[in-house]
């Protein structure tokens, strides 16, 4: 049985199920068994998508879609974090792609309603490792001279502009949860 296959296999199970199932594959885990730790791993990747999935059935298509586009750019093949180690060049359509989304979750905080815990922590993972692989002068990019000046100052322009969008955010959200706890009696 494959990582993949436990995955799907996971995926179809209850919560309450997927939770047992990885605590008796971690358990097992002493045994030293290669499979074992992908399969336990397969289904600690199956429980974050569900989770993701499960939270974004509750927002408007619109920001499903938004938060999609932040997760797919830290875990697929074709996403930012992909294109940047090992290093294939920055994408400009990713960068915008990435700002878009934001800006679609800003308009939902903007109109006074909650947002996911998880789309943010995305957004805050593409920041930090962005920063620490391209733009910080010890990271690999930078270090191994693999990034040219005019790809750098591409991310750095868009680190700003992606920090400041989420920086709202998350005031805007701060904010809100001040209101709302200051007016319960």
């Amino acid at each position: 049985m494959t990582a993949a296959d436990v995955s799907t296999l996971a995926l179809q199970l209850p919560p309450s199920a997927r939770a047992q199932l990885a605590q008796a594959l971690l358990q097992s885990l002493e045994n030293s068994e290669p499979d074992v730790a992908g399969w336990a791993e397969a289904v600690a990747l199956a429980e974050v998508a569900a989770a993701r999935t499960i939270g974004r059935a509750v927002l408007p298509s619109e920001c499903a879609h938004a938060c999609n586009i932040l997760t797919k750019h830290i875990l697929e093949e074709d996403g930012l974090l992909h294109s940047l180690r090992p290093f294939t060049r920055v994408h400009a359509e990713h960068l915008a792609e990435l700002l878009s989304a934001l800006r679609v979750v800003q308009e939902r905080v903007r109109g006074g309603y909650p947002m996911l815990y998880a789309p943010l922590a995305d957004a805050f993972c593409l920041l930090e490792r962005v920063h620490w692989w391209a733009l910080d002068e010890a990271g690999m990019l930078r270090r191994n001279r693999l990034i040219d000046d005019e790809q750098l100052q591409l991310l750095r322009t868009w680190h700003v502009e992606f920090s400041e969008i989420l920086a709202w955010i998350l005031g805007a959200l701060a904010e809100a949860e001040r209101s709302r706890v200051l007016s319960t009696p």
